[in-house]
């Protein structure tokens, strides 16, 4: 429904998910200064994003997921600087993702981006979202290095990359992110060895990175953190005789070479 605050006739919350609701979404929302949340997932809304929407000052909650929603992420939520929560998943949206978000969304601590079609880098900027805590951009087209001054959001607990095209190595830097507890990178294009610093990640409990070229042994970067729940890796030998990608001893899942045939094992 539309909630009006308790101290005069101004809309401060839309919260309509769920509601059969067709068509494009209105500019006009942008006309309501004093909403705080607008909540219109679930429905069949179409076009593009409005980017009237980042006049609103007071807004804190941003949830169009699961619309049929097209086109660019607009750069101009960058002023809407109240933001603390953004859902845009589950749409077919196919821009870039703004740099100009990290330079003034820091009180931002939810960003929901998939799955869409979003194509491009990480933008490096996004260091600046500094309170995120779950950054959740799987199941897009990114591609490139992940940027390792990503590191510095070091209030992330949850960070979904997985389905994408990122390339390079895990970098060394996020072993910084030291309230980590959900780590997914699995179905991308990531090489090399996994570095030793990420035996920081002591509160890691869920890490799936199969489905990658990463080889190498784990057993002395993950094997000895104590809330080990749910790992998956290329730990699956394909034929006697020829070892697996990534050797790992607490691993709770095994695939075969590129994240094939995983099998449940006891860690």
């Amino acid at each position: 429904g539309v909630f009006c605050s308790s101290m005069g006739p101004v809309v401060t919350r839309i919260l309509m998910p769920d509601n059969g609701l067709q068509g494009p979404i209105p500019w006009e929302l942008s006309l309501l200064e004093y909403v705080l949340e607008i909540e219109l997932d679930g429905n069949g809304f179409y076009g593009t994003i409005p980017t009237e929407l980042g006049s609103l000052a007071r807004l804190e909650s941003l949830w169009l997921k699961s619309n049929a929603l097209t086109g660019a992420l607009p750069a101009e939520l960058a002023n809407a600087t109240s933001l603390s929560s953004l859902d845009f998943g589950d749409n077919i949206l196919d821009s870039k993702l703004p740099p100009q978000w990290g330079s003034s969304l820091d009180r931002l601590f939810y960003l929901k981006l998939g799955p869409n079609e979003i194509e491009g880098t990480l933008p490096v900027e996004w260091k600046g979202l500094s309170s995120l805590s779950v950054l959740d951009l799987e199941g897009n087209n990114l591609d490139g290095n992940l940027p390792a001054e990503y590191g510095l959001l070091t209030k992330l607990s949850s960070l979904y990359l997985e389905s994408n095209k990122f390339q390079g190595s895990l970098p060394a830097e996020y072993g910084g992110l030291v309230n980590l507890e959900n780590f997914f990178v699995y179905n991308n294009l990531l090489s090399g060895t996994i570095s030793t610093q990420l035996s920081s990640l002591t509160k890691l409990e869920n890490f799936w990175f199969h489905a990658n070229d990463l080889t190498g042994s784990v057993n002395d970067i993950f094997c000895l953190i104590p809330t080990v729940g749910n790992f998956r890796a290329d730990c699956r030998s394909e034929e006697a005789g020829v070892p697996p990608q990534i050797t790992c001893n607490c691993c709770t899942s095994c695939c075969t070479r590129n994240g094939t045939n995983c099998i449940n094992v006891a860690a």
